[in-house]
């Protein structure tokens, strides 16, 4: 999500769709990494978890309910705390998150659910964005190293908790979608996820996850505004962008 000058605030962001599982306290984060870039300089980053624990969803045993954080609300407050952190200090913002955020319109698709008992239908579709990377993938074995552990999750429809944050990006700070036409991160991950059981070693985990996919977000936000990102998808039905130029398709 775009929205226009240098300097320029990046922030990637690793949100989760359900707010976390009920079960496994670790999984009620989000994560925010930002930096503030101009002139090809990058200042320190923040790396900032945010704890949805404290925001249970009493509609939670629905299937189409999140967990935690219902309407994002905890991580749109972090997210704007961010940027009231660097306010003053930059003209452009780009923000990146890991995950589906838009998709075509289907009238007679239900909506998302966490789960389905099992010999029952989702009712998910891949959009157009998520088959041009599996085509790309299928097409290109020779260029696959870096996508061994890829898994593409059909993106549409959208989770409901991340389309309120879109909703509250886009009509309250005027957001636009984007459409077609560290070292740092990695020491942080190692300080927050630091093993209880062993000193000295990390327990990769959530923990150690978090910070590194939210710096990969981060990432592509900065990528995005130096013009040496990849798109998928003719933005249709969404958009997947991605830090770097990715070597011509077969």
């Amino acid at each position: 999500m775009k929205s226009a000058g240098p300097p320029t605030l990046c922030i990637g962001i690793d949100g989760t769709w359900w707010g976390g599982s009920q079960s496994k306290v670790v999984s009620q984060r989000d994560t925010i990494v930002a930096g503030l870039i101009w002139e090809n300089i990058a200042a320190p980053l923040s790396i900032e978890p945010v704890e949805l624990k404290g925001a249970p969803n009493d509609r939670a045993s629905e299937p189409t309910e999140p967990n935690f954080d219902r309407d994002g609300q905890l991580l749109i407050e972090a997210i704007e705390g961010v940027m009231n952190g660097y306010a003053g200090r930059y003209d452009d913002c780009v923000i990146a998150l890991d995950a589906p955020l838009e998709a075509q319109c289907r009238p007679r698709q239900p909506r998302r659910k966490k789960a389905v008992p099992k010999g029952h239908r989702m009712f998910t579709e891949r959009r157009t964005c998520e088959n041009a990377l599996s085509g790309y993938m299928s097409a290109n074995p020779e260029n696959a190293s870096w996508n061994q552990d890829l898994k593409i999750q059909p993106g549409s429809p959208i989770a409901p908790r991340i389309a309120r944050i879109c909703t509250h990006l886009s009509v309250n700070r005027g957001f636009a979608m984007f459409r077609p036409g560290s070292r740092h991160v990695a020491g942080h991950a190692c300080t927050i996820s630091a093993s209880r059981r062993q000193p000295g070693q990390v327990d990769k985990g959530k923990g150690y996850d978090d910070p590194i996919e939210s710096g990969i977000a981060f990432l592509t936000a900065l990528m995005f505004i130096r013009g040496e990102h990849h798109v998928w998808g003719d933005g249709s039905g969404g958009t997947i962008v991605g830090p770097g130029w990715m070597p011509a398709g077969a």
